[in-house]
């Protein structure tokens, strides 16, 4: 993957004392509007604005567009989730502004699981097997692409094509009808698309039946991934247990504790503000009529090479 095209902007926040003062509400950069990061996003606003905290929701292509927005001190972007895999591969990169950028971002909350979905055809068996295929991944999630161009470089697997282009939808039907071998998808389960799919269980054509979820076993090691598993209650219609990876979905800021400037100060103000918002808050996230990936999230979770950040965490 090129390196991030904002990693050199992302630094001219610790210059911006001539930027102008961003708007009084506060930006959260999540991702695709039926997605998972929207959806836990639209739980945090909503919680927010009835304590009086000015969060807003921004729709974005997930990750790395997240990433870019940040970097950008135009943008009103104080907040934004990413996978804990593109935040190691930042760390690791051989890139030294990708670097750079690595060490301005703080781990505001260590949030939840995103488990990493194989929809391939029934005789694909392993990642192994989609050399020389066809791999999708929607254009809506920038992160799926990344994970997916991980796990097949880890593995040693070169496809046939690996395309971004379709629409989620587009590209679950090319993999049921075959015309594609496998489609990636990273998100906390259970995810809508794939919920959908249980609606054609008593399809005529049974599409089903050409369809798996794939196991997933590679090593970890510093590599932002860990252990999941898909069951049965996430998808009906999927038969067995599957064994696979997750990434860590976190919601990440720029590091604003230096406070050198008044568009510093006024972020690490807004932080502070929605720090101890969801310290207070988080018992009832976790509880319905809210996302259930909230009962997952442990603020005190360790995430290896994050510093906190000290504007938002308490005691940080």
């Amino acid at each position: 993957m090129g390196a991030l095209t904002a990693a050199s902007r992302l630094a001219s926040h610790a210059k911006a004392a001539s930027a102008p003062a961003p708007a009084d509400p506060i930006g959260l950069v999540s991702g695709s509007g039926t997605g998972t990061y929207h959806a836990v996003a639209d739980d945090l606003v909503a919680t927010a604005r009835q304590q009086g905290v000015p969060l807003f929701n921004r729709e974005t292509l997930g990750s790395l567009d997240n990433l870019h927005l940040l970097a950008n001190p135009k943008e009103n972007a104080a907040l934004g989730f990413a996978q804990s895999d593109i935040l190691a591969w930042l760390a690791r990169s051989d890139d030294p502004a990708n670097r750079q950028t690595a060490t301005l971002l703080r781990l505001v909350l260590p949030l939840y699981a995103e488990e990493v979905h194989v929809l391939a055809r029934t005789g694909v068996h392993t990642l192994a097997d989609l050399a020389g295929r066809r791999v999708l991944t929607a254009s809506s999630s920038q992160g799926s692409l990344h994970t997916a161009e991980t796990l097949l470089r880890a593995a040693g697997v070169v496809p046939a094509s690996l395309d971004s282009q379709q629409t989620a939808a587009a590209a679950l039907c090319s993999v049921l009808t075959g015309r594609a071998d496998a489609m990636v998808i990273v998100a906390g389960k259970p995810t809508p698309h794939l919920v959908s799919l249980d609606a054609l269980r008593d399809h005529p054509a049974r599409p089903l039946d050409g369809v798996h979820l794939l196991p997933l076993d590679l090593p970890l090691d510093n590599t932002g991934y860990e252990v999941a598993r898909i069951d049965r209650g996430d998808y009906p219609w999927v038969a067995q247990p599957v064994s696979t990876l997750a990434v860590r979905a976190l919601l990440m800021a720029f590091d604003f504790s230096p406070q050198r400037t008044a568009y510093q100060q006024r972020r690490c103000q807004q932080l502070q503000r929605l720090g101890r918002l969801i310290e207070q808050e988080l018992p009832a996230l976790a509880k319905p009529p809210h996302h259930v990936k909230w009962g997952e999230v442990n603020p005190k979770r360790t995430v290896s090479g994050w510093r906190l950040d000290a504007c938002s965490r308490v005691g940080a």
